[in-house]
């Protein structure tokens, strides 16, 4: 206001000599002048208060905005090597008038339950002596997962299977698993916080190795799986704690076959230990003592583990014990060289001991996998994986039974001495929730000496395949 007088003043100076030497049409002119500045500074106070109504709402808008908190990314979606994090959730329960009460119970019964799943379908061609000798398309796997929100920390978690891994053919639809979760337990129990140590009780992947984080189609880079393939479901306890740098879990199952119920008195116990030393290597080791079993709840090389000969071929003899003791023991590691670009690899090992030493087998497994994503250049869309692995007795006097969901290994029985996969794929991804992948693999086959199946029957069998697979 004061720059405007000031330019009033100035001006009327400049304009005095004028005005003292014209005539009447000049004095005009003076009053038009003096109007458009009164009505220039007019404007400026309209404009003034309009900067102050603004400034006034945008204050009023930062305080109501510190006032909220963000509600916290959930477990279920927290960074794990190789998966791109999923903001979803976390960003849509941020945004005003989104919140959640804070009792489960002032909750609609819907925002306590959260569904996902996955499922895929393609085309399968498994070579002259496979399973899917003429080729075909397929539903490879279908799963619908409910997750229900009980109470703060305790949840119940329902996943529906409608087309089962290896099973493309059943038509039943099934669950695998189905358990309670306590997140907190000494939170849920005592009401104290900060322990970390959590517990689910029910049927659950076994907490063994690292395959049972992998072996979903969404999650598993390639359509085949690794030879040995150790990983399935049973019915247990199992407790975990997650926030310590060295992290836990123990459990202990049924370690049998049959569902919701043990042949045997004798409990699995499984022990596994697991954390980043270095924020890029990743290691873990797994213990199992799968107790006395005819046929045991984990599956090694797509075969439960059972006494020699109780199921299939075998030329040299059938075990006359009705139980086997496996004990597992497997160390895993990883190292990450970027996003979606790691090496990891796994050695693991099995003692199947029966009461009668000859039947005994020691088998052993490995595997290694490289995935490189191909980077900017392709828009971060593409990527190449491997794998190379085997599972044996690597006896030629002492062979034991291995196949897969895809393959019919199964044909050589017990006669197999060790089972080699060579895997390469290539990996595309349209969009975070989508993957396709292509395959090309060979199985190798060896079989223990003097074995009447023959080595020309091992050959001939390959896979060619190209699924496509989605997560909501």
């Amino acid at each position: 206001m004061r720059l405007l007088k000031i330019a009033t003043v100035v001006s009327g100076f400049l304009f005095l000599p004028r005005l003292l030497f014209a005539d009447a049409n000049y004095d005009s002119q003076l009053d038009q002048l003096k109007q458009k500045t009164e009505d220039q500074e007019t404007l400026i106070q309209q404009q003034q208060k309009t900067i102050e109504y603004l400034m006034n709402r945008m204050t009023d808008i930062e305080q109501k905005l510190d006032q909220q908190v963000p509600s916290p990314l959930p477990a279920a979606q927290t960074a794990q090597p190789n998966q791109r994090l999923n903001l979803t959730t976390g960003e849509y329960s941020s945004l005003p008038g989104n919140e959640s009460p804070k009792s489960v119970l002032e909750n609609p019964w819907w925002k306590n339950i959260v569904l996902s799943g996955y499922g895929a379908a393609g085309f399968l061609w498994t070579g002259g002596r496979s399973v899917r000798q003429h080729g075909g398309f397929l539903n490879y796997e279908a799963s619908i997962n409910v997750d229900a929100k009980v109470w703060e920390d305790v949840h119940y978690f329902h996943e529906i299977s409608t087309v089962p891994i290896g099973d493309m053919g059943t038509r039943s639809v099934g669950t695998n698993q189905v358990y309670v979760q306590f997140q907190d337990v000494m939170k849920t129990l005592f009401n104290e916080e900060g322990t970390g140590i959590g517990a689910k009780i029910g049927r659950m992947d076994i907490p063994f190795g690292e395959e049972y984080l992998t072996q979903h189609v969404i999650d598993n880079p390639l359509i085949s799986f690794s030879a040995a393939w150790p990983w399935f479901w049973d019915e247990g306890l199992e407790i975990y704690n997650s926030q310590n740098k060295i992290k836990w879990i123990a459990a202990v199952m049924d370690g049998d076959t049959d569902r919701s119920f043990d042949s045997t008195n004798d409990k699995a116990v499984i022990l596994k230990l697991y954390g980043n030393p270095t924020e890029k290597l990743y290691l873990s080791g797994s213990f199992m003592r799968n107790g006395k079993t005819s046929e045991s709840a984990m599956l090694l090389g797509y075969s439960y583990l059972m006494p020699v000969g109780s199921e299939g071929f075998s030329s040299l003899g059938t075990s006359p014990s009705s139980e086997v003791s496996p004990y597992l023991y497997e160390a895993d590691a990883q190292y990450q060289f970027g996003e979606d670009r790691y090496l990891k690899g796994q050695i693991g090992y099995v003692w199947l001991n029966d009461k009668n030493e000859e039947f005994d087998r020691d088998i052993y497994y490995f595997q290694l996998e490289p995935k490189w994503n191909l980077g900017p250049r392709f828009d971060n869309k593409w990527a190449i994986v491997g794998r190379f692995s085997g599972v044996g007795t690597f006896n030629d006097h002492k062979g034991y039974l291995f196949s897969g969901p895809i393959d019919t290994g199964g044909d050589f029985g017990f006669d197999t001495s060790e089972l080699y996969r060579y895997a390469l794929g290539l990996n595309f991804y349209p969009n975070p929730h989508t993957l396709i992948k292509m395959e090309y693999s060979v199985d190798d086959f060896h079989l223990i000496d003097h074995s009447p199946k023959g080595e020309a029957g091992t050959k001939g069998r390959n896979l060619v395949g190209i699924i496509t697979a989605v997560k909501f």
